[in-house]
Order: structure tokens, then C-alpha cells, then sequence
């Protein structure tokens, strides 16, 4: 028998690889076939335990975010101490300051966001009802549509009469208002759980990582944890930076692009403002949108309006790209155009908005592992 498996060693070895990979087709074949019915049964056992831990994902996530204000905040307070205090020791103080920097941090961002909802959500709202009010001539389609949902609105209209003239709407009631009102309180839970998980991780972020250190020494061996580390790093690196970079990139081409809306006095310069920046950390597609749409509502005041509205953008976009964005974000993609643009529709048509946005960064980290197998390969065949 060894002998005949020396002899044929090489055969048995290709007939073993064949088998693998027909059984790795079929598998994929059927994932794909089944893709549906795989997906709801997974989602049906995982719902729950994401719903569950949704407090910590959003937090880990705010926690991650609000980190590198919360350091150079912290650092700036550090200094600024020892300035004040060279002859004292202040052994044991970290903590008083690390402390002072989450509570900065928070109060900046709940301050801007109470700032945001007051100045931005009142024009938006006014613009939109702005939108409705217009001329706008409304193709036949659409006229047919609005008549349909007219119709529908009364049929629904008679259908809640009735159900008040029953005598079980009272249960229905209460049974909607219940379920209104436990949603609401669970929303409320999760909320508050957020804000303090997300308190905790800045505050022991260095402990809890020293014991994911501890873990990973106990379950990995020191060759399989260095990869993770490295893997680790690449994703903060890449898909980290590029989407805090990118979030400070959307604020700047929002501002910029409401006042330059305002400057030539288009009527609906915040909503067209606040979508552009939106947008933005969508690559190469996100950039277009606001240009488009100022086009179009520019064009419901004047044509005039509406061709001058965005041939700014379009200029703005190519400064935005070529200088601004490049320093903030940094070059964090490294793919071609067309690439970025195919990741981008698979990552919306499967995943939505999000998919949209973390398609390009997600792909740039497969690009790398790909490039390190190749040179990896390369340096080992013409060793």
C-alpha cells in the first residue's frame, strides 16, 4: 500500500485538490442558490443577540471616534499643567486629567449637536416646504402617482372610521400605544447604556486593551498574534482613519458649500449644503450629487441659477479632491477610479448607504494583503 501511494503520490494529491475543489463550487453554488433562505435563517438567530449588544457596538464605534479628540485634549491639558506646576509632582494626577478630557469631549459634541439641530434643521425644513411650494411642472407619472396615493390616503381615510366605530379599537389603541411606549423606553435604556459604555471605554481604554493583550498571549500563539496585531493596525489605519477623515472631510464640504449657495443667493443652500457633505464620504459618486441637485433646484428659480450653482460645486469638488481632502484624509484608498466605482454599487446594492461608504476602504485592505501575498510569493520564488 505505500508503495503504491509513493508511485502515485502526485495523482493522489491532484484527485484530493479536484475534490476539494468541487466540493468548495458546490458549496458556493448553493450559497449563492440559497442566499435568501441562508440569510433570514441567520439574521432570525442573530437578531436578537445584535439587539442586545447594539449598546456596546454603538458605543465601541462613539468610543473609537471620540478617542483622538479625547488624547489631544488630554495632552494639551498635560502640558498646560506642567507649565503651571514645574516645581510640583503631580504622580497620579492622569487620571483627574484623563477624566476632565472625556468630559470636555463630551460637552463639545453634545453642545454641537444641540447647535447643529438649531441652525441647520430649521432652513433644511424651510427649504423643503420651499421644494413643495414651487412651480415645479410635474410630469404625468408623477401626477398619476400622487392621484394614487390620494385614493389610497381615502381609502384609509373610511378604513380608520370604521375601525373607530368597532368596538375593539379601544384594545387596538392600547395595544399600539403599548408598543409604542416600551419602544421608546428600550430606545431610552439603550441610549443611556451607550453614553456610559462609551464613557468607560475612553476612560479604560489602556487596560482593556492590555487585557485583550493578556487574552489574545492565552488562546494565540506569538506568531498567530503578531498577525492579528498587524491585522489589527491595518484596519485602524486604513478603514479608521479613512472614515473619521472622511467625516471631517463631509463637515468641510458642507459648510463651504452652503455659503457658496448663499454667496449667489439660491434659495435652497442649506439643504443642498448639508446633502453635499453627506455625500462626500461616498468616493467619486458622493461628490456629484450635490453639484446635481443644486442644478435641479437652482433650475425652478432660473436656469441662470441653476448652471451657476454647479459649475461652483464642480469646481469646489475639484479643489476639495486635489488639495483639502488628500490632507485630511490622506491617501488611505489606493485603488483606480474604476474599482472604487465597482466596490462602491456591489457594497449599496448589498449593504445600503453603509455599504456604500466602507466598500472603498474595505476593499483598499484586501488590496494590501493581496499585494503583501504576491511580494511574499515573489521573494520567496527567486530565493
Amino acid at each position: 500500500m505505500k508503495e503504491w501511494l509513493a508511485k502515485y503520490k502526485k495523482y493522489v494529491e491532484q484527485g484530493i485538490f479536484l475534490l476539494i475543489m468541487i466540493v468548495l463550487v458546490f458549496g458556493i453554488y448553493t450559497l449563492f442558490k440559497n442566499g435568501k433562505i441562508i440569510t433570514q435563517v441567520v439574521t432570525s438567530g442573530t437578531g436578537r443577540f445584535l439587539d442586545v449588544i447594539s449598546p456596546i457596538i454603538y458605543a465601541f464605534a462613539l468610543a473609537y471616534i471620540l478617542y483622538r479628540p479625547m488624547k489631544f485634549i488630554e495632552g494639551k491639558l498635560t502640558t498646560l499643567i506642567n507649565k503651571c506646576c514645574k516645581d510640583k509632582s503631580f504622580k497620579g494626577i492622569e487620571l483627574g486629567v484623563r477624566l476632565l478630557s472625556i468630559v470636555i469631549v463630551f460637552v463639545i459634541v453634545g453642545a454641537s449637536l444641540m447647535l447643529l439641530i438649531h441652525f441647520l434643521v430649521p432652513p433644511i425644513v424651510e427649504n423643503v416646504q420651499k421644494l413643495l411650494r414651487s412651480n415645479l411642472q410635474l410630469g404625468e407619472p408623477f401626477k398619476t402617482a400622487l392621484l394614487e396615493l390620494n385614493h389610497t390616503l381615502e381609502n384609509a381615510k373610511s378604513d380608520f372610521n370604521v375601525l373607530i366605530q368597532s368596538k375593539d379599537f379601544i384594545l387596538t389603541l392600547a395595544g399600539y400605544v403599548g408598543k409604542v411606549i416600551g419602544n421608546l423606553g428600550g430606545a431610552v435604556i439603550d441610549f443611556v447604556a451607550t453614553l456610559i459604555l462609551t464613557f468607560y471605554f475612553l476612560k479604560d481604554k489602556e487596560r482593556l486593551f492590555k487585557a485583550m493583550d493578556r487574552f489574545g498571549d492565552v488562546i494565540f500563539s506569538p506568531k498567530i498574534k503578531k498577525y492579528v496585531q498587524v491585522a489589527l493596525g491595518d484596519i485602524d489605519e486604513i478603514i479608521g482613519g479613512f472614515i473619521v477623515g472622511t467625516l471631517l472631510a463631509g463637515i468641510i464640504v458642507g459648510v463651504i458649500s452652503t455659503a457658496l449657495m448663499l454667496m449667489i443667493g439660491h434659495p435652497f443652500a442649506v439643504l443642498i449644503g448639508t446633502v453635499a457633505g453627506i455625500t462626500n464620504m461616498i468616493p467619486y459618486v458622493g461628490p456629484l450629487v450635490g453639484a446635481v441637485l443644486a442644478l435641479i433646484l437652482g433650475l425652478l428659480d432660473s436656469v441662470s441659477l441653476g448652471v451657476t450653482g454647479c459649475i461652483l460645486l464642480l469646481l469646489y469638488q475639484q479643489i476639495d479632491g486635489n488639495f483639502i481632502e488628500p490632507k485630511v484624509v490622506g491617501d488611505k484608498i489606493g485603488l483606480p477610479p474604476v474599482w472604487i466605482l465597482i466596490v462602491v454599487i456591489i457594497g449599496g446594492s448589498y449593504y445600503g448607504g453603509m455599504g456604500m461608504i466602507l466598500s472603498a476602504p474595505v476593499a483598499a485592505l484586501i488590496k494590501i494583503y493581496i499585494d503583501r501575498i504576491y511580494e511574499y510569493k515573489k521573494n520567496r520564488a527567486s530565493q
